[in-house]
């Protein structure tokens, strides 16, 4: 039945009822158990972490932002994949969404083999740019450069489930996460916290994990035969390369930022006192929040895939109304769960760290941030339908703006400056996340999105 499914290019949600909230549940159930999963992996690391000191867990939380960092050229092929693919099956145009699959996993394997070697050599620089000490610096590099093994895979990993999403093919991508989560958590287990390995019992695990959901993943795309309606073989197309990334690179660059905000954050908080508590705070309070928003980013995804095939079929008013459902579905649940974080901050922190001040530090984090979930929840919503609809460059300049332009002068303001500290920091991180929101809704009720071609 799969297998048919992809053969004839179907796949999408109904013609009459793309928006419907049975489509909008249909596609988003399968992403919302996978982001879980990845929470609940993340939130294992940080814990095992915990077992092996404050130090463990800030290694593991810097590594993570540098991962992302890493990610950005895949981040920007997998969202020009998806943008395209998703027009391209709205369309029913089967044979051009098999060779934009192709020319997308040939390029994320050409650029995740490019970008190693340079992460390999810059490690030590990346942790210092963080402002970590020498002994951070060490560990961490260590670590990172132990996690490279793994970056071809979870590169590959991630264009293969856009491709699938971008088909509404979410339940098959469901697996491949299922595989990869189930894999690095039982390493992560056995050896990292069973067997005392520590992060080297990590890194096994990301690594194996990674592996284990690619396989599968490729199982299922050479079973459906999801790229053998393209006439060419498997041969590099420089036309495509451009196409995709001209679509994606702005989400690309988007991540780059982020990530660079986060390291000058990150920097900030190492003129504190205490920094690496405090890196190891924003650490637990990062991966108990995306128990939370990673649900919601699977709201995102589900958003890019409706607004691409209702672009690609001509029906910009379905699109415009399946985004605002979402939105209203996204903000409840980070409503919901603000709520959580503001009551139950001091017994979540517990859960990940034996150390007063790290815990003290997160229970605070978390109490500040409940306040702005709401709001990055109609971001993370509006960032998706834009993005699925080829204009990924107003999300880029929002965080431009308000994640790099408000939140780092903001935070050194505060915390630095007028001398309130690690809470002045938290504080100008919900600040900028509120004023995000704000200018996402502002700029997509203008609806120049509608008139985007990729």
């Amino acid at each position: 039945m799969i297998g048919a499914v992809a053969k004839t290019g179907q796949g999408e949600p109904p013609e009459e009822a793309r928006h419907s909230w049975a489509v909008i549940v249909r596609l988003s159930w399968p992403l919302v158990l996978t982001m879980l999963a990845n929470a609940g992996v993340g939130l294992l690391d940080t814990w095992i972490a915990g077992f092996f000191g404050a130090e463990a867990q800030a290694v593991v939380g810097l590594s993570m932002q540098l991962v992302l960092l890493i990610n950005a050229t895949t981040t920007a092929i997998s969202v020009g994949a998806q943008a395209l693919v998703a027009r391209f099956v709205g369309a029913r145009d089967a044979e051009q969404a098999a060779l934009a699959s192709r020319q997308a996993l040939l390029l994320g394997a050409g650029l995740s083999l490019a970008v190693i070697p340079v992460v390999w050599l810059a490690a030590p620089a990346l942790f210092a740019a963080m402002g970590a000490g020498a002994e951070l610096q060490a560990s961490g590099a260590a670590y990172l450069r132990a996690l490279l093994w793994g970056i071809l895979p979870m590169d590959l990993l991630i264009v293969m489930s856009a491709i699938l999403r971008a088909r509404a093919l979410t339940r098959v991508s469901l697996v491949g996460s299922l595989a990869e989560t189930g894999v690095w958590a039982t390493f992560s287990l056995l050896l990292g916290w069973l067997n005392g390995w520590g992060l080297a019992g990590l890194v096994a695990g990301f690594v194996a994990g990674k592996l284990a959901g690619f396989g599968v993943l490729a199982y299922f795309f050479w079973k459906m035969e999801l790229l053998q309606m393209a006439q060419s073989r498997w041969q590099i197309q420089i036309a495509w390369f451009r196409r995709i990334m001209r679509t994606g690179l702005p989400a690309g660059f988007q991540v780059v930022i982020r990530n660079a905000g986060m390291m000058a954050f990150f920097a900030i908080l190492a003129m504190l006192p205490q920094p690496t508590q405090l890196v190891a705070a924003v650490s637990i309070g990062f991966r108990i929040e995306s128990v939370a928003f990673l649900p919601v980013f699977a709201l995102n995804i589900a958003a890019a895939t409706l607004v691409g095939q209702s672009l690609g079929a001509g029906r910009p008013e379905e699109a415009q109304r399946a985004v605002w459902r979402i939105v209203w579905l996204g903000t409840a649940i980070l409503s919901a769960f603000g709520l959580i974080f503001l009551v139950g901050a001091d017994w979540l922190a517990a859960r990940f760290t034996h150390d007063p001040l790290v815990r003290g530090h997160a229970v605070d984090y978390l109490r500040i941030m409940a306040i702005s979930e709401p709001f990055l929840a109609v971001a993370m919503v509006l960032n998706g339908a834009l993005q699925g609809a080829g204009d990924a460059k107003a999300p880029m300049w929002g965080v431009i703006i308000f994640q790099i332009g408000v939140r780092v002068p903001l935070a050194f303001l505060l915390a630095v400056v007028c001398g309130i500290g690690s809470l002045g920091a938290w504080w100008a991180m919900t600040i900028s996340m509120v004023a995000q929101a704000a200018g996402m809704v502002w700029y997509f009720r203008r609806g120049h999105w509608r008139e985007r071609t990729v």
